[in-house]
């Protein structure tokens, strides 16, 4: 598989106490990792350093693309413009020279084609979120980032875009990162969970990484074993 992002965040600190040390992984294009962790453990802090937000730590993050770098970023609210339909929300912030995207082909992606211009006000939770992920793949990016995006909605709604997620991933051949807190939600929807956890005074660093296996069983043992994991290290600071 082709590489296409490597992170290594060897140190990140805030106000003198470390928050990150030596975090170390790859993403394959068409891969996606789950990065789990307690509230506090410094997730959301890794995700800005990857997406080029927040560049004052130690180390280094490289993408190697085929679509000049480009980072495509979900949150966990939509953030849709409501005074835009879902068409013109997907394709805000594009330059003028690049209107030309197939915005078809994205709505019919994300199952939105009879909705193209309805507004905000008129979607659903999970439409508006499957707006939001093609709004993130409007610019063909190399790395996608997903910061706990799926945590307000109803389970059957986070089964549906677990598996566009996958979809999309296998498509776009991105490099997916999602940040989450549900064990369940990364098991089940990732090929790789790094489980960050944070001991003593230096910075939270990856405790396990796992490639869960296809077993029913030996998912619900793995999803056991990594939350006894998480309630052995909660951390005292939230971040």
């Amino acid at each position: 598989m082709t590489r296409r992002l490597q992170v290594d965040v060897k140190q990140k600190s805030f106000n003198g106490r470390a928050i990150i040390h030596d975090v170390t992984f790859d993403v394959a294009a068409g891969e996606i990792v789950a990065v789990l962790g307690a509230s506090g453990c410094g997730k959301s802090t890794l995700l800005r350093a990857i997406a080029g937000l927040d560049r004052d730590y130690i180390g280094s993050v490289s993408i190697h693309g085929a679509h000049d770098n480009t980072i495509g970023v979900v949150y966990q609210e939509p953030r849709l413009m409501p005074w835009l339909t879902v068409a013109q929300n997907i394709t805000f912030g594009l330059l003028s020279n690049n209107k030309n995207t197939n915005i078809d082909g994205l709505l019919h992606e994300v199952m939105l084609e009879s909705a193209r211009e309805y507004l905000p006000k008129q979607l659903s939770g999970g439409m508006a979120q499957r707006v939001a992920i093609a709004r993130a793949l409007v610019r063909e990016p190399d790395v996608l980032l997903m910061d706990e995006p799926f945590s307000s909605l109803d389970v059957l709604t986070r089964r549906s875009l677990h598996a566009l997620t996958r979809e999309v991933t296998a498509k776009h051949q991105t490099a997916t990162v999602i940040v989450t807190h549900d064990v369940e939600e990364a098991v089940n929807l990732a090929s790789r969970v790094l489980v960050l956890t944070k001991r003593d005074n230096h910075g939270a660093t990856i405790q396990h990484d796992i490639r869960p296996s296809q077993s029913t069983t030996s998912r619900h043992e793995m999803i056991d074993a990594i939350i006894e994991s998480l309630e052995q290290s909660q951390p005292q600071h939230a971040i």
